[in-house]
């Protein structure tokens, strides 16, 4: 049989309600040359029974034993074949239309890597969502329009929702899939990525529907959440500071406009100085880590304080007691 043209994978994990909606969403659309592959991350909910008792030949079902012992996207993403890569969760849906339109912009532009819809948020009944943690968190509207403006966005925050996208496989299997480590920022992490490797756009039409279902959404706002989420966020940083993103600091960050005069070090350096302006403690951290180790390392020391005085060892150490202050 010949490979299909998109591969849908779909994490599952304790949505009984709501999974034979979000399948049915997925198994109607449109473009019917598809695979929909299932990794149930341990539900014990009779999600996957459920699952299983859907019949049709394009749905595949893997079910893991514990959850979280596995990384469930990863492991659909290992079995997936098609041209195209799209990803679901068991309680969201699409427009029938979806993949059609993502499919129609990515044939048409070998220069875009990964392609997004606007999204609609509903509640567990499937009516609008108002006043939710969720309102006017994904990108709407006038939105950047090259990969280098994205990117300059996507430092600050994550605006994309992740059921939302079709990318080109080859390039996800290229930027190295989801990083295990990561929970709350994984999707960031590998758009960012992608970025580095093509553009990114976001149709204007509203083909995504993303369920918000209180604290049931991982993403929701949480103690233990925004913890992970600032750790998270400072590690994804430091993709920004290795190659091919710092060699493009000065063209993804107009404050940075000189950089394109500095050596490599001192690029870091002056990235560093942008994050720890900004209010957020994962900026800071990641200021933090990419300064001290700069200082610790004798020539880019060197480097940095011939470029830019002892005013960066000041500000290493002012960044430093902000976060220790908090």
């Amino acid at each position: 049989m010949s490979a299909p043209l998109v591969s849908i994978v779909i994490a599952s994990y304790q949505h009984v309600a709501y999974v034979r909606q979000a399948l049915e969403s997925v198994l109607e659309q449109t473009v019917r040359d598809i695979e929909v592959i299932v990794v149930d991350d341990g539900s014990t909910d009779g999600t996957p029974e459920l699952v299983e008792s859907i019949r049709d030949h394009r749905l595949r079902l893997v079910r893991l034993q514990e959850n979280r012992r596995e990384h469930a996207r990863n492991i659909g993403l290992s079995l997936a074949s098609g041209r195209y890569v799209a990803f679901q969760n068991s309680d969201d849906e699409w427009a029938p239309e979806k993949l059609a339109a993502q499919l129609e912009l990515l044939e048409a532009r070998e220069d875009v890597a990964i392609c997004f819809t606007e999204v609609d948020l509903i509640d567990p009944a499937g009516q609008p969502a108002q006043d939710t943690w969720a309102n006017g968190l994904f990108a709407t509207g006038e939105t950047p329009q090259s990969a280098d403006q994205w990117l300059h966005r996507l430092f600050f925050s994550n605006q994309f929702c992740i059921i939302s996208a079709m990318a080109r496989r080859h390039l996800v299997e290229q930027a190295g899939r989801f990083r295990p480590s990561l929970v709350q920022l994984s999707d960031l992490d590998l758009w960012i990525r992608l970025a580095s490797l093509g553009e990114m756009v976001i149709l204007p039409q509203r083909l995504t529907r993303m369920r918000v279902d209180g604290s049931r959404n991982l993403s929701a706002p949480s103690p233990a959440g925004t913890t992970r989420a600032c750790f998270e966020m400072a590690d994804v940083l430091e993709y920004y500071v290795r190659s091919p993103l710092i060699e493009r600091a000065h063209k993804i960050f107009p404050e940075l406009s000189e950089a394109a005069g500095y050596s490599l070090p001192v690029r870091k350096a002056l990235l560093a100085r942008t994050a720890g302006l900004h209010s957020a403690m994962s900026h800071h951290l990641f200021a933090d880590r990419v300064l001290a180790r700069m200082i610790d390392h004798p020539q880019e020391r060197q480097e940095l304080v011939n470029a830019l005085g002892s005013q960066a060892i000041h500000f290493f150490l002012k960044n430093r007691s902000r976060i220790g202050a908090s």
